[in-house]
């Protein structure tokens, strides 16, 4: 925040933003990611989770969204490049609804129905044309 002082400007130590708010918030959900991807690590490791291509999709989400942290997102994007499966779709993801210049996940769905089997490859270009 600026504040005038004999008609100069200096930073002032107080600020109107929470920074202590917004560090707990990121630190939470850093706390959140960094769990999840070492339950995700564990169950691989210890075989309860099979990551390769080819194995079902519904089974692994199943899986995934079930452990605090990961949802549909994280989920589509490890079955789209993890698994290989080709109608793995990301409709809420912020560079798809920008690319097809579209502003809610539903319009997305509606747009990429007629992708399926293949809307994964879409992804692919979608991104793509972001670059």
């Amino acid at each position: 925040m600026l504040e005038p002082i004999s008609g100069h400007c200096h930073l002032s130590t107080q600020s109107p933003f929470d920074w202590d708010g917004l560090l707990d918030y990121l630190g939470g959900r850093l706390l959140h990611g960094v769990a999840a991807l070492h339950t995700i690590a564990r169950d691989v490791a210890d075989g309860s989770l099979d990551l390769s291509p080819g194995v079902d999709p519904q089974l692994v989400g199943e899986k995934l969204i079930a452990i605090h942290g990961i949802g549909d997102w994280t989920f589509q994007y490890i079955a789209l490049r993890a698994l290989r499966w080709p109608d793995a779709f990301t409709a809420g993801d912020l560079g798809i609804r920008k690319a097809l210049g579209v502003a809610k996940p539903d319009e997305v769905k509606n747009i990429a129905e007629r992708w399926r089997p293949w809307r994964g490859y879409a992804v692919f270009h979608l991104w793509r044309r972001l670059a």
